[in-house]
């Protein structure tokens, strides 16, 4: 496992955990979730769209991205893809069920002055 591999997971469990503690403070004032106040469950949407804002060669470049994006209010972060063979750090800043969802961030992350932004659709069969 590799730094990137872990910094993305350590980014991960804390959202998890800021979800948790909004969750539970929620609680503790009487404000229940529409779907625990019915008994049923919140519907499944599964993520189609993955949004990224550059796709570099140097780990220092997207990291620098990542920076800017935050300086703007995106929430971004680095994964490490590999492309025949060759190894990437993608900006990924989204990642949508919503295809017109999908386009109006993009538009909107593109009119923030940020290049190379792209679109990976998700595979098929892939959950």
């Amino acid at each position: 496992m590799n730094y990137i591999t872990l910094e993305v997971n350590f980014m991960k469990l804390k959202r998890r955990i800021a979800a948790l503690f909004i969750a539970f403070a929620l609680l503790l004032v009487g404000v229940v979730p529409a779907s625990a106040a019915s008994g049923t469950s919140p519907d499944y949407r599964p993520v189609n769209y993955y949004v990224f804002a550059g796709s570099f060669t140097y780990k220092s470049n997207a990291y620098k991205r990542v920076a800017a994006l935050k300086k703007q209010g995106y929430d971004a972060f680095v994964k490490v893809a590999y492309v025949n063979g060759k190894k990437f750090y993608r900006v990924q800043i989204g990642a949508f069920n919503s295809k017109a969802n999908m386009n109006n961030y993009t538009k909107k992350v593109k009119k923030s002055g940020f290049d190379g932004v792209f679109v990976i659709p998700r595979k098929k069969g892939s959950y």
